[in-house]
């Protein structure tokens, strides 16, 4: 979620704004307003995940590889998440296509690296009980197998799903805090830091999204932004559009088949600017022919309202595309959605959830 708005733009515009797998993770107090629980439906037959501390041997082989790997001293290493796993094969499941791998069940764990001294993503490494084998995933895809388990079969016992075509399509790790994601209501969360999930599952036609902690003791179902059929994917941060200062809400259309940008902008002083579309996505502000309007104060607050009472912030990060780009043409427009809360991407002519149907209606209608 982005974090960036100020107390003065809160006020005017959003009044509603692991085993633990990782080490020093917290887990948020059901009690405090704002902080989702499980529903006890959804993990109803799923036992418990309880601690159990990774080996400190395998500490030190998995940070000797990955600082091998990467080519920097042993102290720039920590372990940042870790989970207990039982992989298919003796290749702990990352076997190559000309690779032999012992079919037998293999224990061990799933462990993530991160360079202390460097601001990238972390480093997946799968082992066996004892580190004797180690191999660094390369897959996009790093959801520990047992949480992926625990997530399926909430969807199986929810009776909105039948049939056992369900799998896991995407997954992404997530630093939560106590809302994991999902503030509602007064939007207060407690400030802590839970390493964890959100995930992408399928069941062919429709997609739901799940938010997890990170041995899926808690599963939460991010129903605003599930439902469709539209398919959804993870946004990669610092590919959208950056929004000024004072912006409360923008709107940016690329139209790739014109090379062609067009933004919407709603500022704090209720002005709202078009930059009509440029003849090229490099085209310069001082450049671009706008048309500035003046918005009523009570125009805004409903919008404002809006954006809290369908909890915009569910939808950060998620970008839904077409299943079968012919169905809409090829030169559907990508349309982005931001504000202070979170950011949005969508194409033209695509099943939407209903909340971000919502909020295009009432934006068009600034």
């Amino acid at each position: 979620m982005i974090c960036r708005i100020t107390a003065a733009l809160a006020a005017t515009l959003f009044m509603a704004c692991t085993h633990p797998s990782a080490v020093n993770s917290t887990v948020p107090d059901p009690t405090v307003s704002g902080s989702p629980v499980s529903d006890p439906a959804a993990s109803q037959n799923l036992p418990e995940v309880v601690a159990e501390p990774l080996p400190e041997i395998l500490q030190e082989r998995v940070r000797a590889a990955h600082a091998d790997y990467r080519g920097i001293p042993l102290e720039q290493t920590r372990i940042v998440r870790y989970s207990r796993e039982t992989w298919q094969d003796g290749c702990l499941g990352l076997g190559g296509p000309a690779e032999s791998c012992l079919a037998a069940l293999t224990e061990g764990w799933q462990i993530s690296v991160a360079d202390t001294a460097a601001d990238n993503e972390d480093t997946f490494y799968r082992t066996d009980l004892t580190g004797d084998s180690i191999r660094r995933s390369t897959l996009e895809n790093n959801l520990p197998p047992s949480v992926g388990d625990r997530i399926l079969h909430t969807l199986r016992t929810s009776g909105v799903v039948e049939g056992d075509t369900l799998s896991i399509v995407a997954a992404e790790p997530q630093l939560w805090d106590g809302c994991y994601g999902l503030p509602t209501g007064d939007g207060v969360c407690t400030e802590v830091g839970i390493l964890g999930w959100r995930a992408i599952a399928t069941d062919g036609q429709r997609y739901w999204i799940y938010h997890t902690d990170g041995p899926g003791n808690t599963i939460l179902l991010n129903e605003t932004a599930s439902g469709t059929t539209a398919i959804p994917s993870f946004i990669e941060r610092f590919s959208f559009q950056n929004m000024g200062e004072e912006t409360l809400f923008q709107e940016t259309i690329v139209d790739e088949s014109q090379a062609t940008r067009e933004i919407r902008m709603l500022e704090g002083d209720r002005q709202l600017f078009h930059h009509l579309p440029t003849t090229t996505l490099e085209q310069t502000e001082a450049e671009q022919n706008t048309e500035r309007y003046q918005i009523s104060a009570r125009k805004l607050e409903v919008f404002s309202e809006q954006l809290g009472a369908i909890n915009f912030e569910h939808l950060d990060g998620l970008h839904y595309r077409a299943a079968d780009p012919d169905l809409t043409g090829t030169d559907n427009r990508l349309i982005e959605l931001q504000s202070w809360q979170g950011v949005v991407q969508y194409t033209e002519e695509v099943s939407q959830p209903e909340a971000l149907q919502t909020i295009r209606q009432d934006w068009a209608q600034l």
